[in-house]
């Protein structure tokens, strides 16, 4: 029996461990897309680190789901949400276009995380295409 309460604290550990990390990645991801001049040496690399770790935890849920060793669809859904966060972020649009599609199937939860999620970025792309143009026009 101890071993089993030992595994069950384990993975609320890992469980725990991964929104804390999610959590810190995505923002210090806000962090840096506001001032990534600020981002420099050694604060640069811990960045860096973060968000690796942080895609690395939230995978590893991920390939749970895949390979049925968990029922947790409350957490797999939230770590989809966080990994296609964090790749839209990076701007890794392809990547994150799998985790986010994923939430739809997720039921109402999922489809209200996709709608923030579509809304978010959307509204990202927007202000991107404004900043963009408004360069443009003070170089001209």
């Amino acid at each position: 029996m101890f071993k089993f309460l030992t595994k069950f604290f384990e993975g609320w550990i890992d469980i725990e461990g991964a929104y804390n990390q999610c959590d810190k990645a995505v923002s210090q991801l806000q962090a840096y897309k506001a001032n990534p001049e600020s981002f420099t040496g050694q604060k640069k690399e811990k960045f860096d680190l973060v968000v690796s770790d942080a895609i690395a935890s939230a995978n590893q849920f991920v390939d749970m789901e895949m390979e049925g060793e968990r029922n947790w669809p409350g957490i797999f859904r939230e770590m989809h949400k966080y990994l296609a966060t964090i790749y839209f972020q990076q701007g890794l649009i392809d990547k994150a276009e799998r985790h986010f599609l994923k939430l739809k199937e997720y039921g109402l939860e999922g489809e209200r995380d996709y709608d923030e999620i579509n809304e978010e970025f959307r509204l990202q792309d927007n202000e991107n295409s404004g900043t963009v143009e408004s360069s443009d026009d003070a170089s001209t």
